[in-house]
């Protein structure tokens, strides 16, 4: 249980008794679970996954059961919820879809922080990232003295709006 974070370790359940779930609606890739891995090794569990009581089937979190189970642990943290199958698949569905909706990086604010911890002799693998994509990313972005900038800007991007209830313009 030590690799569970203080405040999370009163949700601690043996690692046997939940159930990874077989029909989960996302496929995680072994590159997605070596992630995980290495996150879970560097920083422990910071978060818990969702388990629907009924046959304590896990319904948000299956990266994280297989990736914690693949280390040897023997615990994990789980919000256990008493629910019908129903609200448990809705769960599940909405958790994937929101994290695959709001996918979308600020790029230069990703590459400045990404190029911190390179500074630092971090290993970016650990975050996700290989050399190659963080170097791939610094050449879509061009250098200035301080840091990095956007890209040139659309000239002809309509910059004028109204609100069409209350007519306000910017």
């Amino acid at each position: 249980m030590e690799n569970i974070t203080k405040d999370l370790q009163k949700l601690s359940i043996p690692i046997t008794s939940v159930n990874a779930n077989l029909a989960n609606t996302r496929k995680h890739e072994p590159e997605n679970i070596e992630i995980l891995k290495n996150s879970l090794s560097k920083y422990g569990q910071r978060k818990p996954i969702v388990v629907q009581k009924k046959n304590m089937v896990v319904r948000a979190g299956n990266g994280c059961l297989a990736a914690a189970t693949a280390l040897g642990w023997t615990h994990i943290a789980a919000v256990v919820v008493d629910e019908g199958s129903t609200d448990a698949t809705g769960y599940e569905i909405m958790d994937n879809r929101s994290a695959e909706k709001g996918s979308d990086w600020d790029f230069e604010i990703l590459g400045k922080k990404l190029a911190a911890l390179k500074e630092e002799d971090f290993d970016l693998d650990m975050v996700g990232f290989s050399d190659d994509e963080f170097n791939n990313m610094l050449e879509d972005l061009t250098p200035t003295d301080g840091g990095i900038k956007e890209k040139e800007i659309d000239e002809d991007l309509q910059v004028d709006n109204e609100c069409p209830k209350c007519g306000y313009k910017w």
